[in-house]
């Protein structure tokens, strides 16, 4: 079976699935429509999901290999079409966090970074969009900065860490999750933290270009 074109993911509305293919093993008919159970092809799961989609539906608690459809969001798969590329995964998106809301200032900066028009709003987080915004930081930062970093120490609790940022880590050993990572000393301890997850004072030089990069990040990701 192939999924129609400008069918969204029902667990992500900013993705779109049109054009993957799989194999209905599953019918509850009685839902009204009725849901199909769709087990994705080779494919789908290499070609347009590949591993960093299946590893993220698993930390939310999804099956990534297989989905929940209603059957009027599929079709069968015509012998004489298979040779046709499947629908682009990022046809119908829409840009992330905007939608019909003007676009704050820290996004035109980094729509204008990637070279794009205003019209066209900032690229998803991608691998490749990750290596631009890498060698333009690495290029325009200003090497040591202090900031401050907080994670989760416990349910609803988070602990803050002041930590002197020494460089970006290799663009190679991004996160899925938590996008590109740079290196730090805390102390006599070096660690290795997301970017994201830095917040650096407004009165640092370094402010814009670091906050410019957080919002990106977690609103187009």
């Amino acid at each position: 079976m192939r999924v129609k074109d400008g069918v969204v993911d029902p667990d992500d509305e900013d993705q779109c699935i049109g054009g993957w293919t799989g194999t209905i093993i599953d019918i509850d008919e009685s839902s009204d429509p009725v849901l199909i159970l769709l087990e994705w092809d080779a494919s789908t799961l290499t070609e347009l999901m590949g591993k960093q989609a299946l590893e993220r539906a698993e930390r939310e608690g999804l099956q990534g290999e297989r989905m929940w459809l209603h059957l009027t969001e599929v079709e069968r798969l015509d012998p004489t079409k298979a040779t046709e590329p499947p629908q682009p995964v990022n046809r119908a998106l829409k840009p992330r966090g905007r939608y019909d809301v003007p676009m704050t200032d820290e996004e035109i900066r980094v729509t204008h970074l990637f070279g794009l028009p205003e019209s066209a709003g900032p690229p998803a987080v991608t691998y490749e969009a990750l290596e631009v915004y890498h060698d333009y930081l690495c290029a325009h930062v200003r090497f040591p900065f202090y900031g401050e970093y907080s994670r989760e120490t416990a349910p609803l609790r988070n602990t803050s860490d002041y930590l002197k940022v020494t460089g970006l880590a290799d663009v190679d050993d991004w996160d899925a999750f938590y996008g590109l990572l740079c290196e730090a000393r805390q102390g006599r301890r070096h660690i290795v933290v997301p970017l994201a997850e830095v917040e650096v004072d407004s009165q640092d030089p370094n402010h814009q270009l670091i906050e410019d990069y957080r919002v990106w990040f977690w609103n187009y990701r």
